[in-house]
């Protein structure tokens, strides 16, 4: 699920870019190969699942490979634990939808359950999945005051470079790992020429175009760009463990919560930015609900992001009015810091294999 950035000498190579979907990597833990064996057995030969809850539980296989879960004597009240833990954090981040996550409790304790008697399943009962849901909702509303105060929390305790995550997160709708995974200094560069940058979607198979059209957006990967080369300029970030099923746990959820904000808030933000700012007065239902589709889709999600507004039969005037005044300007009319300049010119200059 990392994510993937073009540089304009991959697209020389790769001019007919291929958007299909890439073969998961080989199972290399017994577990994990018999989880991926398993999914194949509900979804294509007994034909218990569908393509979305297959899809779904293949979040769990990639959850056992970060672990490198080889034996079933791992899966113990631990690993239930910190897996419960770090559902409901990817679930509060809008990664998955609440159709996923059922789907996902289930799967997984359909395949514990047959693979030997744990006494840990399920791994929420129904009361606890609603509970969840209505917990992200409490935490759905975004303010822009409060997201500033979060801020100015995070730089109080010295923590600049989360700082920059949540901007990043906000402003072009990314998911915190794959804000932590992405290649600043080169989304610049490619969005100065493209107009956009290019994401490897959650499920690691899709990539998906992200539009950067205005300045909140440029400053933002800008300021990522400058902490990245300033605190991790050997990218050691790229080969930190996260055993996570999305995003790692960090200060980040415990500022945000004081704040009364969510991940979920942040990228809910988004979502409504890119619905109104391409929306307008007279959308019909239909329109409405083609509108919301498309900006998940370009969030990286197949299914609506914020499905209230599937329901919506009008739209709130103010908010497209608010939404149309957002100024844009290209990433290409930015001066980038010296150091930013210097990183993409000598990624340009690398030695390449023959």
């Amino acid at each position: 699920m990392e994510c993937s950035v073009n540089t304009g000498e991959e697209k020389s190579k790769n001019v007919d870019r291929s958007f299909a979907p890439k073969p998961p990597p080989r199972p290399l833990y017994l577990v994990e190969q018999e989880a991926t064996d398993f999914k194949k057995q509900q979804t294509f030969i007994e034909k218990i699942w569908n393509g979305s809850e297959g899809r779904t539980f293949a979040l769990f296989v990639d959850y056992l490979r970060m672990l490198r879960v080889e034996s079933y004597e791992r899966i113990d009240a631990d690993f239930f634990n910190a897996l419960r833990m770090n559902l409901i954090q990817t679930f509060f981040e809008g990664t998955i939808s609440k159709q996923n996550l059922y789907a996902f409790c289930s799967g997984v304790d359909t395949f514990i359950d047959s693979k030997f008697d744990s006494g840990l399943t399920p791994l929420f009962y129904e009361e606890e999945i609603y509970d969840i849901i209505m917990e992200r909702k409490k935490f759905a509303r975004f303010d822009a005051d409060s997201f500033h105060d979060a801020l100015e929390e995070l730089r109080e305790n010295s923590l600049y470079t989360e700082v920059a995550l949540l901007e990043v997160v906000r402003y072009l709708g990314l998911t915190l790992k794959e804000s932590m995974f992405i290649n600043p200094s080169l989304s610049l560069d490619y969005a100065r020429t493209h107009g956009h940058i290019v994401i490897r979607n959650q499920d690691a198979q899709y990539s998906r175009r992200i539009p950067v059209w205005n300045e909140e957006q440029s400053t933002a990967l800008i300021r990522l760009a400058t902490n990245r080369l300033k605190f991790d300029s050997d990218e050691n970030y790229r080969h930190k463990k996260f055993a996570y099923v999305f995003s790692p746990l960090n200060p980040i959820h415990k500022i945000l919560s004081n704040n009364n904000l969510s991940l979920y808030s942040l990228r809910k933000a988004y979502f409504e930015d890119e619905f109104y700012s391409g929306a307008f007065v007279d959308f019909s239902p239909e329109e409405i609900s083609q509108q919301a589709h498309l900006v998940s889709l370009q969030m990286g999600h197949p299914y609506c992001f914020d499905d209230a507004f599937l329901l919506k039969r009008s739209l709130d005037e103010r908010k497209i009015v608010s939404a149309h005044a957002i100024i844009e300007r290209h990433p290409a009319k930015l001066n980038l810091p010296d150091p930013i300049r210097d990183y993409i010119q000598d990624y340009r200059n690398r030695p390449r294999s023959e």
